[in-house]
């Protein structure tokens, strides 16, 4: 067999949520290239039609439904509309997130609410209502999109790190209860992209310098992991994370 054909998603419907920009545009357009059937869902419409147009320009199809992961109802309209339009569901990228800086100090209910609800309570739920479907499919991955935090995270992380923590968690508790399922779930550890949160903190040369590769990685550079985690080249991996930060974590 040629090894190639094992990244081929000819066929395939894949939802990634935050997927009108940023890392989650770059995955949206890079499983379309491959030939999934791309369903990105996110807040800005505007963004999710950029997307959907540029895929259907390059003879693509898509579908952009705008959404919020941290309210179950849309999660489940997510659901509703991928499956209207494309009969099924392959992959699911939980890949929106709500950073939510602050030191511990300075949490307030309604922070950690809103961090907890679209970093941890969405995407479970989400996974909950795809598994019927992802169920039926031969090909059924799901990727949690975690971060290198998780181990290093530094000040005023305090609800990024431990939300995505708390991800990981259910996606290794997922991975033993859906596996004899058919549904493998992985995460995928970003880090620092283009869309880095220590810029925002005013730390990215600090990053940048932590990094082997003196660099922070641009956007297209997450399509190749993503792919090899949704694809058959990775068929018999499940509750793992592909960490890809440069050298950055331990």
């Amino acid at each position: 067999m040629d090894p190639l054909t094992s990244f081929d998603l000819t066929g395939r419907v894949a939802i990634i949520t935050g997927g009108g920009r940023g890392l989650g545009r770059a995955m949206s357009l890079g499983l379309a290239a491959v030939g999934a059937k791309v369903v990105a869902a996110g807040r800005t419409e505007a963004d999710l039609r950029s997307v959907v147009d540029e895929i259907e320009a390059s003879g693509g199809e898509a579908l952009a439904v705008v959404a919020d992961v941290g309210h179950l109802d849309d999660g489940e309209r997510i659901i509703a509309a991928t499956v209207e339009r494309f009969a099924g569901i392959d992959i699911l990228v939980n890949n929106a997130v709500e950073s939510g800086f602050s030191t511990v100090a300075q949490l307030t209910p309604e922070l950690w609410d809103r961090a907890y609800a679209v970093n941890v309570k969405g995407p479970v739920f989400l996974c909950n209502a795809a598994l019927p479907y992802l169920e039926r499919s031969a090909h059924a991955a799901i990727v949690n999109v975690v971060s290198p935090a998780m181990w290093i995270g530094g000040p005023n992380m305090a609800l990024y790190r431990s939300t995505k923590s708390a991800l990981w968690a259910m996606s290794v508790v997922m991975s033993k209860e859906w596996g004899p399922k058919g549904v493998r779930v992985n995460g995928l550890a970003p880090g620092p992209f283009e869309t880095t949160n220590s810029a925002r903190l005013g730390r990215e040369d600090a990053v940048r310098n932590a990094t082997m590769f003196k660099r922070i990685a641009t956007f297209d550079e997450i399509v190749p992991p993503l792919l090899y985690l949704v694809s058959g080249a990775s068929k018999f991996m499940t509750g793992s994370i592909l960490t890809i930060d440069g050298g950055v974590s331990p």
